[in-house]
């Protein structure tokens, strides 16, 4: 039985050629690197600095596609159509809580697919 994951961690390991353990490692460094994004992303809301905040926002997107986290590429997309069109602040606030809720419960399932194969990631 495998760990409930929606996402194919397995299958992306394998498609990377690596084991388990090194595809963690990966992800450990992709955790931290969209916490970090969605850290500047914050500050630059307060700041109403939309062009750093499209900066930072094709970073995720470009990140979460590379590793497969579809519902996190997809809201940064959304993000990206805001953006675009009307960079209604209120908006923009509201898609970027909903960015970090997915990537909190990205981070659990991730986490929780590799310890349960041992495997500890944080």
């Amino acid at each position: 039985m495998n760990s409930p994951c929606r996402y194919d961690l397995k299958g992306f390991s394998d498609e990377l050629g690596l084991p388990l353990k090194d595809t963690a490692e990966l992800f450990s460094e992709f955790i931290k690197e969209i916490k970090d994004e969605l850290s500047k992303a914050e500050n630059v809301l307060i700041n109403n600095n939309v062009e750093e905040l499209q900066r930072i926002n094709h970073n995720i997107k470009g990140i979460s596609a590379n590793f497969k986290i579809l519902d996190l590429y997809e809201q940064t997309c959304k993000i990206s159509k805001t953006l675009k069109n009307s960079c209604d602040i209120l908006s923009l606030q509201s898609q970027l809580n909903d960015l970090f809720i997915i990537y909190e419960n990205a981070v659990q399932e991730i986490t929780a697919f590799f310890a349960y194969h041992g495997i500890d990631i944080r």
